[in-house]
Order: C-alpha cells, then sequence, then structure tokens
C-alpha cells in the first residue's frame, strides 16, 4: 500500500537535514539547517550542555511550514 501525507507532521518526517561547517574569525562552526534556504530564517539556540541537536524533533515541524531551520552548535 503507497501512502501519501499532506499534513505538516507527514511532510516533516520527510524533510532532510543539511550539516554543515562554517567558519567566522578563524573558528570552525557546526550547523544543522533544515527547510527551503529560501525560507524566513528561524534560528534555534541552545543551552550548555546540549546541541543543536535538541531541535531535531521540532526544526522538522518549522521546514513543514516553510522556515528555514538553523540550529547552530
Amino acid at each position: 500500500m503507497n501512502v501519501s501525507h499532506s499534513s505538516p507532521a507527514g511532510k516533516a518526517r520527510s524533510a532532510r537535514v543539511r550539516a554543515y561547517k562554517t567558519f567566522a574569525n578563524g573558528i570552525s562552526h557546526h550547523v544543522r539547517e533544515w527547510g527551503d534556504p529560501a525560507g524566513a530564517p528561524v534560528l534555534l539556540l541552545h543551552g550548555f550542555p546540549d546541541s543543536g541537536a535538541v531541535w531535531s524533533s521540532l526544526a522538522p515541524l518549522l521546514a513543514a511550514q516553510g522556515y528555514r531551520a538553523i540550529a547552530p552548535d
């Protein structure tokens, strides 16, 4: 049986994360991104001692709504 979901939750399950490193002032930073790169950005900041992975449930939901979720470490 082939089932497709059109709900945001269904889209969220298929949202792909992009992980990369960026450099600023000689320091390497790991970043995770979900959603359309042209979407309105939402910056998801974590507290100590967590990492950007703490947003792995919420970020795909934001991406499904058309936002660009950005979670730096």
